[in-house]
């Protein structure tokens, strides 16, 4: 298992794995990565059997509103949702075409690439000890509870650390951004 290679997006629902499969998962999760996965779109209440394991995070799909989608799997193993809903994405039939798609499939490397935010910012933290921030940085839309099975954990927010890095402003090279007479700012942290 490749040394630099901490987090893994499945964007594929996995209700019976292969016999191929199985052994490649478990090396993955031995070697102490993170796997993220889609929770499916079938609207079903069972998960995949990889969704309970340790390492393992199934992402389910909202909307703009903060809603699950009624096509989202859910259930006990759900982890995260995330914003999957008129994602730009290439075309299926044609892949020089962008066209908005809906589904856990969206919605699951958008989580993965929020945990390779965290775990940037946190390099020090084992597996367990990253996936426990996420889970105490998540909020679930419209509610007050801590874990349900419709959306899990919630929406993972960005870390209080986050605000306390400083901003710094730069200015960008004539031409490379700029769209017109007037200096063009950035900022990053």
């Amino acid at each position: 298992m490749d040394a630099d290679i901490d987090i893994i997006n499945c964007s594929f629902s996995i209700p019976q794995p292969t016999s191929a499969l199985i052994p490649a998962f478990e090396t993955v999760l031995s070697a102490g990565k993170i796997v993220v996965i889609s929770s499916g779109n079938s609207a079903s209440t069972t998960l995949s059997e990889f969704a309970d394991r340790d390492g393992v995070i199934a992402v389910g799909n909202i909307n703009y509103q903060d809603y699950r989608t009624q096509s989202s799997s859910y259930g006990s193993g759900l982890k995260f949702v995330n914003y999957g809903t008129r994602i730009m994405s290439c075309s299926r039939l044609n892949p020089t075409y962008f066209v908005p798609m809906t589904g856990t499939s969206q919605a699951s490397p958008i989580t993965a690439g929020i945990v390779a935010l965290y775990k940037q910012m946190f390099p020090t933290l084992s597996r367990t000890e990253l996936i426990n921030k996420l889970i105490a940085n998540a909020k679930i839309p419209h509610s007050s509870e801590d874990f349900n099975v419709e959306y899990g954990y919630g929406v993972i927010q960005p870390p209080a650390e986050l605000y306390e890095l400083p901003i710094i402003k730069q200015s960008i090279p004539r031409g490379l951004y700029r769209t017109g007479d007037e200096d063009c700012n950035y900022y990053s942290i």
